[in-house]
């Protein structure tokens, strides 16, 4: 049975994501996963009234283990995810402000900053516009996520992945700041890309960025 602590850092985050800005109200949804399944926010409840109860345990089948609630109308892209990319432990999903304006135009976050290398491309792609809660939705993510760790979501918002629930955040604060600057530099006009090789090079320097040993 999953710990009251995971349980605890889901809601930490959901609640997280009001307070930087990431999200208003009760959109967006976090998952971990979990026991052969994941742990997920549950659908239209408030994040600040959270218990630890009603964070839903289900498989990646969508079956639901362990909750009071129903899951999150987007489980099947995060389950979709880790049954994908076994390194993903975490994903993060808000309709934060510059990154949903981005995808309104549905296009990419392009290499105007090295930064954009953190998740693991030339640029964050766009996925193609789905329904909310669908399958065809968590196959339009799936379909440009590939080894990036990022995308956005069109007309929607950004979905991000990390090894771990604070890596995922911190990549979601991270998009959400880089588009807004961004679209600020668009109204500026005439931006200024990066080359292949000047993201390969950033890509290769990440590799080695931090504390690793």
């Amino acid at each position: 049975m999953p710990q009251l602590n995971v349980r605890q850092a889901v809601i930490d985050a959901a609640c997280a994501m009001h307070r930087d800005g990431l999200t208003v109200a009760n959109s967006g949804n976090i998952s971990v996963r979990c026991q052969k399944g994941m742990l997920i926010t549950p659908s239209g409840v408030a994040y600040e009234a959270l218990q630890p109860q009603q964070i839903v345990w289900q498989d990646l089948s969508g079956a639901v283990l362990q909750g009071d609630c129903k899951p999150s109308s987007e489980w099947r892209i995060h389950a979709d995810i880790y049954r994908a990319k076994p390194d993903v432990q975490a994903v993060v999903h808000a309709h934060s402000p510059a990154a949903t304006a981005l995808a309104a135009t549905r296009r990419p976050l392009p290499a105007f900053h090295y930064m954009v290398a953190l998740f693991g491309g030339n640029d964050v792609p766009c996925a193609a516009y789905a329904s909310f809660g669908t399958a065809a939705l968590s196959e339009a993510v799936l379909a440009v996520l590939g080894e990036r760790s990022a995308c956005l979501m069109a007309n929607h918002g950004m979905l991000v992945t990390g090894a771990d629930l604070a890596t995922a955040y911190q990549r979601a604060q991270e998009l959400e700041s880089l588009c807004a600057q961004y679209n600020q530099a668009c109204q500026l006009g005439g931006v200024v890309l990066l080359s292949d090789k000047e993201m390969a090079e950033a890509r290769a320097a990440f590799a080695g960025y931090g504390q690793r040993p």
